[in-house]
């Protein structure tokens, strides 16, 4: 009778002890899903941000373009998650150009070199598992320069309009940012660059200008001639 007596009560402990569990996995996975689906991105994640986005066009009165865009590439490292190496810096150094002094290590991110040709970077990519980051930026390009540079105006290194028409529409021109994750493992130590997650709305506009391209090319010549003239 004792022996039974113990293992009804053996079974209830256990039902209960299964029923406190399914009760348990049901919070986390279902109540608090969003919550620690948040902190697993934290943890083996890093957020970063398209540096430079995509800018619409400008054009003339008939649509020949004045400013475009051109792709280059950015070379940063970052050095919560990994350390040069000097092999790495060797490369880094003889790839990009860059005096090996200026490659010590930080305590956080740091560029190496912007807006460079895609040539230059080919040998750098197996060093993105230690911290390296490679960015593709959007570079500005004027085809017709310096025909109505003054009027068309510049942007900055992270594309954002600073005179003229890139300065006064750069609103208009901006395309939203795009975020990408750097995805990396239990020790801090970077995988792979993920396109999972990426948030990414065209909101780039093309900005037409008054201007006739031919008209403005035999306006500057004959004031450059009045200018050596004169």
């Amino acid at each position: 009778m004792k022996a039974k007596i113990r293992i009804i009560l053996l079974f209830f402990c256990l039902l209960i002890l299964y029923i406190g569990l399914g009760f348990r996995l049901f919070h986390i996975q279902i109540t608090c899903h969003k919550k620690f689906n948040r902190m697993a991105k934290n943890n083996y994640s890093v957020q970063i941000n398209k540096v430079s986005p995509r800018r619409g066009e400008i054009c003339d009165r008939n649509g020949i373009s004045l400013a475009i865009n051109n792709h280059t590439y950015s070379i940063g490292f970052n050095f919560k998650y990994g350390k040069l190496t000097s092999e790495a810096k060797e490369s880094i150094s003889d790839s990009l150009g860059v005096d090996p002094a200026k490659l010590c290590a930080g305590r956080g991110f740091e560029w190496f070199v912007r807006h460079i040709k895609p040539e230059k970077i080919q040998q750098l990519f197996e060093y993105q598992k230690d911290g390296l980051v490679v960015v593709r930026e959007n570079f500005r390009f004027y085809p017709h320069s310096p025909l109505a540079s003054q009027v068309i105006g510049c942007v900055g290194t992270d594309n954002q309009g600073l005179s003229g028409i890139e300065y006064n529409f750069d609103k208009q021109l901006k395309d939203s940012v795009e975020n990408n994750r750097l995805l990396r493992d239990a020790k801090g130590r970077i995988i792979y660059l993920s396109a999972q997650d990426g948030i990414k709305e065209s909101g780039a506009r093309k900005v037409y200008l008054t201007i006739d391209l031919n008209l403005q090319y035999i306006v500057e010549r004959e004031l450059m001639n009045g200018f050596k003239k004169y």
